[in-house]
C-alpha cells in the first residue's frame, strides 16, 4: 500500500506540471529522499525537466513544504482576492459590510501567509480548482462575520477565518474528482474525497505554531452531529463548534450557488432550507446564521414561469413520490438489519436515514398535506402560492442531495470485501472481545442484505424533468462531495 504522504506528493506534483511553463518553482528547503539522499538542494529552480524527475520519489515530507512558488499568493493579493470575490456578489458585499470584519480579514490573510506552503496551496486552488477556492473564501468570511456577532476575541475570530480558508486544500492531495455535470461521484471516488479532512490536518502538523483548534476544525469539518459524517463518525458532543460552523456553510454556499444565485435569489431567500438543518436548534451554528442571513435583502418573485406552473408542480409531487417511497423502503431496511447496526458504516446510515426524516419534517411542505394543497393551487391557479412551490421543490432538492448520499455509502459497504464487525470488551473480561454481529454467518448475511436493498433503490431513479424545464436552474441536483 502505497504511503499516505508519498501519494499525496504524486498528486500534488500533477498540479505543478499542469502549470504554464512560466511560473517559477523554486526550492525554498532540500529535497530529501526517505534515504535522507538530496534530490534537490534549497535554492534550485525547478523546470518541467525536473518536476517530472520528483515523479515516483519517495519523499520524507509532503513536497509543498518544501517548495516555493514565485507568483503565489502574499498577504495583499490574497485580501485583494478576498474583496473581488465579495464585490462580485452584491448579495454577499451586503452582509459584509454590516459585520465590521474588514480588518480582520485583512490579518486572516497575512497570518495564512506567513506560511509559504499555504499561500502556495491557496494559489493553486484558485487555479486548479477555483470552487473550491470561492468556496474556503465564502465559509472563512462567514465563519468569522458569525464569530463577530458571537462576541469573540479578534484571535479567535482570525483563527476561525484561517481554518475556513484553508479547510479544502487537501483537494490538491487527492486524485482528481469528476467535474462532470450532475453525475454523482462513484464509490471509489467518494473514497478518495473521505481522504481529504486527514490529509490536510496531516499537511497542517508540519506548521510551526498554528493554533490547535484551526487544525482539528480542519479534520472535522466533513463530521456531522448524528455520527453519520467522516472521517471519524464522531457524535455531536465530541466536536468542537468552528468545526460544526466550517461543516454548514460548505452546504449553504453550495445551495446558495446552484439553485440561488444563477436565478437573482439572495441568502435570506435560503433561510428556509437552513432551517431543515439537524443544527437549526437553539445554541447550533444554523441558528446563528439563520438570524444573520436575515440581514440582508429578501425577495418575493417566482423564478418559474407562470405557463410552466401545471407542469412544475407536476414534478413536485413526483419528487414527493420519490422521497416518500424512499423513505419506507430505507426505513424497512434498517429494521430487518436491526442486528447489523453494531458495525458503524451501517449505524451511520441510519443516521442519515433520521437526518433526511428530521429534514423533511422541519420543512412544512414536503408532506401527504402540503402535495393535495398543491392540487388546488393548480386548478384554481393561486399565483399567490408559485413562491412556496417553488420553496418546496428547492427543499426537496436538499433531501435528495441527502439521499444521494445515503446510496453513495450503501454503494461503499457492498464494494467491501470483508464487511468490519464492531467488537465489544465485556466489563466482566476486559481481555476478551464479543462481536456484535455473531458469527461470520450474520456478518455476510447483512452484506447480501445490504447488495439487495442497494438493487432495491437503484430500480427507482429521481424523475426525470421534461423538456419544457430541461433548460431551467430546477435541473440541478447539488453533486455529492464538490
Amino acid at each position: 500500500m502505497q504511503d499516505p504522504i508519498n501519494s499525496a506528493n504524486e498528486n500534488y506534483l500533477q498540479h505543478l506540471i499542469s502549470l504554464p511553463s512560466a511560473c517559477s518553482i523554486r526550492v525554498e528547503k532540500d529535497i530529501l529522499l526517505a534515504s535522507r539522499e538530496c534530490l534537490f538542494a534549497a535554492g534550485k529552480e525547478l523546470d518541467l525537466q525536473a518536476l517530472y524527475r520528483l515523479r515516483g520519489k519517495t519523499l520524507i515530507q509532503p513536497l509543498s513544504l518544501n517548495l516555493s512558488i514565485a507568483e503565489a499568493f502574499d498577504a495583499a493579493s490574497l485580501t485583494a482576492s478576498v474583496e473581488s470575490y465579495l464585490q462580485a456578489d452584491p448579495v454577499l458585499l451586503e452582509l459584509f459590510e454590516q459585520s465590521d470584519i474588514k480588518p480582520l480579514v485583512r490579518q486572516g490573510c497575512g497570518m495564512v501567509c506567513d506560511y509559504s506552503s499555504l499561500r502556495q496551496c491557496l494559489w493553486l486552488m484558485q487555479k486548479c480548482y477555483p470552487n473550491e477556492f470561492e468556496r474556503g473564501l465564502f465559509c472563512a468570511v462567514f465563519t468569522a462575520a458569525l464569530y463577530r456577532r458571537k462576541g469573540y476575541e479578534d484571535k479567535n475570530i482570525i483563527n476561525a477565518f484561517f481554518a475556513a480558508l484553508v479547510h479544502d486544500i487537501a483537494y490538491l492531495f487527492i486524485k482528481p474528482l469528476s467535474q462532470r455535470s450532475n453525475e454523482e461521484l462513484k464509490p471509489q471516488e467518494w473514497q478518495q474525497l473521505c481522504l481529504h479532512p486527514e490529509l490536510a490536518y496531516e499537511l497542517l502538523s508540519f506548521l510551526p505554531l498554528l493554533p490547535s483548534t484551526i487544525s482539528r476544525a480542519v479534520l472535522e469539518h466533513h463530521e456531522e452531529v448524528d455520527g453519520s459524517g467522516y472521517p471519524s463518525g464522531k457524535l455531536a458532543k465530541q466536536l468542537a463548534p468552528l468545526g460544526r460552523m466550517i461543516h454548514l456553510l460548505d452546504s449553504v454556499h453550495a445551495i446558495y450557488t446552484t439553485h440561488f444565485r444563477p436565478r437573482a435569489r439572495t441568502l435570506h431567500d435560503l433561510v428556509p432550507i437552513v432551517q431543515m438543518n439537524q443544527m437549526s436548534r437553539p445554541g447550533m451554528p444554523a441558528a446563528d446564521l439563520i438570524s444573520f442571513l436575515r440581514l440582508g435583502s429578501v425577495t418575493s418573485s417566482c423564478s418559474v414561469p407562470e405557463e410552466l406552473m401545471p407542469l412544475f408542480i407536476t414534478q413536485v409531487k413526483e419528487r414527493h413520490s420519490y422521497i416518500r417511497d424512499f423513505v419506507q423502503q430505507a426505513e424497512t431496511f434498517i429494521e430487518q438489519n436491526q442486528m447489523s447496526i453494531a458495525n458503524a458504516k451501517l449505524f451511520a446510515l441510519s443516521r442519515m436515514l433520521d437526518h433526511i426524516c428530521v429534514s423533511m419534517n422541519q420543512s412544512g411542505l414536503i408532506n401527504d398535506a402540503y402535495m393535495r394543497w398543491l392540487d388546488q393551487v393548480m386548478v384554481h391557479k393561486l399565483d399567490h402560492a408559485y413562491r412556496e412551490v417553488e420553496d418546496a421543490f428547492l427543499m426537496m432538492q436538499e433531501v435528495l442531495y441527502h439521499i444521494q448520499g445515503f446510496i453513495l455509502r450503501m454503494q461503499s459497504i457492498v464494494e467491501e470485501q470483508n464487511p468490519p464487525v464492531t467488537n465489544l470488551t465485556p466489563i466482566w473480561a476486559p481481555d476478551r472481545s464479543l462481536s456484535l454481529i455473531e458469527g461470520s454467518a450474520s456478518v455476510v448475511g447483512a452484506h447480501e442484505s445490504t447488495k439487495k436493498a442497494l438493487e432495491n433503490f437503484e430500480r427507482k431513479s429521481v424523475p426525470p424533468l421534461p423538456g419544457e424545464l430541461k433548460n431551467l436552474w430546477v435541473s440541478k441536483v447539488r453533486k455529492i462531495g464538490p
